[in-house]
This record gives structure tokens, sequence and C-alpha cells, in this order.
């Protein structure tokens, strides 16, 4: 019997009819397609070769988990209200035109060894705001990956121009290579994260540089070049390229001598405030210094903040008797 009351759903093991005569996709349609009020799916990767749009009617938010995928093309060829896909596979690849015409599409976010993206993925996109690569190792471009071609005798609209594609690195920035991915001039944006990601639930926006965060670093802003010259972006542009710059929160180890006491650590460009004791039997923070009172090891913290990060240091104090 149908059931009549479903929001979300996973199908994490291979989901297929056991009736020869009946397709696999027609079989998850029959399943699915009644759902009207089923907005979240959560697919693993040997699934996906059965997604159909008509399963899933009213997904907003596509969910591609485990395995390898390999996405099918043209799916969205009617209105759709898709709004955001998250992928985290090992390896990913897709069919041309894999989310063409998917029109409400705000998010791609694909996390995986290897990607390689197919032509015309993100045709007629006009609502994307991000293509965040920053969490795959290797990726490979098609022609026209981004392109903003439309299709003719159409009012489609195209892939947004001020679409942001973050990848984690300059090996795979789209604008650089031998592929002609539809970037250009007047169309689209890339930034660079240099090995940062973005933190579940981060909001993307059309033509606005995300934060991005690294382990053990502060953000310092996006800049133009790739060496950080001149000032950090304060705007963007259809266009360009950005890069992230990082300050590394890394002071060396402290060694004190019972009752003695020092400053406290600095990081040029860095403001370090609040700072606490794990272990104050064995170093207290008076008057703006450390003062050792016992003998041991501890950690001292800090926030560490600029003008729009906030991140903690760490600095391990040793104490040795005198």
């Amino acid at each position: 019997p149908a059931v009549n009351t479903l929001k979300k759903i996973s199908i994490l093991g291979e989901f297929k009819s056991s009736d020869e005569n009946i397709q696999t996709q027609n079989f998850w349609s029959q399943c699915f397609s009644p759902r009207n009020d089923l907005t979240e799916v959560i697919l693993s990767g040997e699934n996906v070769q059965y997604f159909t749009t008509g399963a899933f009617p009213n997904m907003k938010t596509l969910y591609i988990s485990g395995g390898d995928a390999h996405f099918p093309g043209y799916k969205f060829q009617i209105p759709h209200p898709l709004e955001r896909v998250i992928i985290d596979v090992g390896t990913y690849t897709s069919e041309s035109g894999s989310f063409r015409y998917a029109a409400k599409l705000t998010t791609f976010k694909l996390k995986a060894e290897t990607a390689t993206l197919d032509n015309r993925a993100f045709y007629e996109c006009p609502a994307l705001a991000a293509v965040d690569l920053t969490e795959c190792d290797s990726v490979t471009y098609s022609e026209g990956t981004f392109g903003n071609g439309t299709t003719s005798d159409t009012e489609n609209s195209p892939m947004a121009s001020n679409a942001v594609i973050y990848v984690k690195n300059e090996d795979s920035n789209p604008r650089t290579g031998e592929v002609a991915t539809g970037l250009s001039d007047t169309h689209g944006i890339v930034a660079i994260t240099n090995g940062g990601t973005f933190a579940e639930g981060t909001e993307f926006a059309q033509g606005v540089l995300a934060e991005p965060t690294k382990d053990g670093y502060i953000f310092a802003g996006w800049y133009e070049n790739s060496d950080f010259s001149g000032t950090a972006a304060t705007s963007v542009e259809v266009g360009h390229t950005y890069y992230a710059k990082w300050i590394e929160l890394n002071t060396d180890k402290i060694t004190m001598q019972y009752d003695g006491s020092q400053a406290l650590p600095t990081i040029d460009g860095v403001t370090l405030n609040n700072w606490t004791s794990s272990d104050e039997d064995v170093v207290k923070i008076i008057d703006g210094q450390l003062k050792a009172v016992g003998v041991g090891e501890t950690t001292i913290t800090a926030d560490a903040s600029l003008a729009r990060s906030g991140e903690k240091l760490t600095v391990h104090v040793t104490v040795t008797p005198r």
C-alpha cells in the first residue's frame, strides 16, 4: 500500500524492481511520486543510476552518499523544485547535461577523491549560486561544464553569470586548463580556497564569496593575486579569480621555570583575546602574563580573530622546577 506522508527518505542499499517486466525507474515512480511532501532524498551511489525527477517531483534537497556515483544526463527537462545537491562519494562521474534545466538549483556541493564533470552540466541553471568542489582531490572538467548557452526557441535563462565555483587549489582551477569550460571574462567567478573548505550549513549567494575554514589557520580574506599582494577584496567581479589567504595559528611550545613569568604569545596580524589556562595549578594568567605556579604540563588557549574571522589558538606550556 502507498504511504501518504513521507518528507524524507534514505535509499542506501540497491533498490530495484524484482519484476523483469517493470523498469526500476518506473518502479521508483510508482513508489514515491505520489508523495507530495517528500522534499529530501538520500541515495547511495549505486542507486543514482535509477534516479528520475518523476520519482521525486517535489524534492528540494538531494544527498548522494557512499560508494561511487554516475549521475545520468538530462533528467530535469521539466520544471523541478530541486535547490541543493550534496554529494559525498569515492568517484563521481556524470553524463552530458546532468543538471541542465534545473532552474531552481542554488548549490552543488561535491566531495570525492576523483570527479569528472560533464559538458553542459549547469547549462540553464539561472539560480545557481555556488559549485563547491573544495573537497575533491582531483577534478576533470568537460567542454562547456559551466557554459552560459540556452536551448534555441525557448525562454530559458542561462547559468547565472555571477555563480561562484570554489576549488581547493590552482590544479583544479577551471579557468586555466586546456578545456574550454565555458567560463569567460563576463561569465562565472572562481574562488581558490588553498585548502579551505566550507562548514556544514554555509549559506552561499550569487556574486558573494563565502568564508571558508581550515584547521589550524585563520581566514585572512580573498585576494585577486595568488601572492596576496595588494589589499583584500571588498567586492566581487564577474570573470575574476580570487585566492583565500590564511594565517597559521601556531606558536612555539613554552618552557618556563617554577615561579617564573613571561609575556603571552603573539601572532602578527592576529588579535588574541580571552586567554585561559587548562590547569591553573600549573600556569595562571595574571595581568596579561603567564605565571608558573606549579610544576607540570598544561595548555593555554586564546580566541584568535581578524576583522572577519574567529578561531582558537592553543599553546603547550611546560613548567620545570628551578
